[in-house]
């Protein structure tokens, strides 16, 4: 599998952000917009450059994720490295969730579990990872399974679900799902670094929302 760099942007042949602006102002949808950059892209920077270019041409990050995931990246690798890139930048693990959460395509326990990837490396309690997928709008099952997938421990799992006011049955039935998927991590063995992508959504009053 190709080796994706989302970050830091080097010097790479690709045409300007008013080219990705004019594909998606002509109509092509974001993705296409996105094959098109990449396959007029040479560099192992490409996707880094076109991610923040299409940052730039007002593209939410959500899609951007989606436009990378249609490029063939399993969801929850793609969603673990744009988490992981915003949880360093201090981007509170509800706003990251709310964002994995609402990336067109993915399911749930996906979003989930690249989140808790991420949180996990950043020593963020998988039990606030929990609360913060209930809190954009995930059911507790598909918030267990996606905890699971992501290869935290069963112990770990009922302990955080507890703190997190999450029932056993709910926590049963989510491990079920998990193992039923595969109850894998999706680690491709590619070094993935989307960059900071994610940011708070800000109120009138400046404060990101509850």
């Amino acid at each position: 599998m190709r080796k994706l760099i989302l970050g830091a942007i080097l010097t790479v042949s690709l045409p300007t952000m008013a080219d990705i602006a004019t594909d998606l102002n002509s109509g092509l949808s974001v993705s296409e917009a996105y094959q098109n950059a990449a396959a007029a892209c040479t560099g192992e920077e490409c996707d880094a450059l076109i991610a923040q270019e299409m940052l730039e041409a007002g593209v939410s990050a959500e899609m951007i994720m989606a436009a990378v995931i249609d490029s063939g990246i399993p969801a929850a690798v793609v969603i673990e490295a744009a988490a992981d890139a915003a949880l360093r930048a201090g981007v509170d693990v509800n706003d990251v969730m709310a964002a994995a959460a609402n990336v067109p395509g993915v399911q749930p326990a996906d979003a989930v579990q690249g989140v808790t990837a991420a949180a996990v490396t950043n020593n963020v309690a998988v039990a606030q990872v929990m609360v913060a997928a209930n809190n954009a709008g995930i059911n507790s099952v598909q918030t267990v399974a996606g905890v699971s997938q992501a290869g935290v421990s069963q112990t770990v799992v009922e302990r955080s679900a507890s703190t997190a006011g999450i029932p056993a049955n709910q926590v049963n039935a989510g491990l079920n799902v998990a193992q039923n998927n595969g109850n894998n991590s999706s680690d491709s063995g590619s070094s993935l670094n989307l960059g900071n992508i994610i940011t708070a959504p800000t109120t009138p009053g400046g404060d990101s929302p509850a």
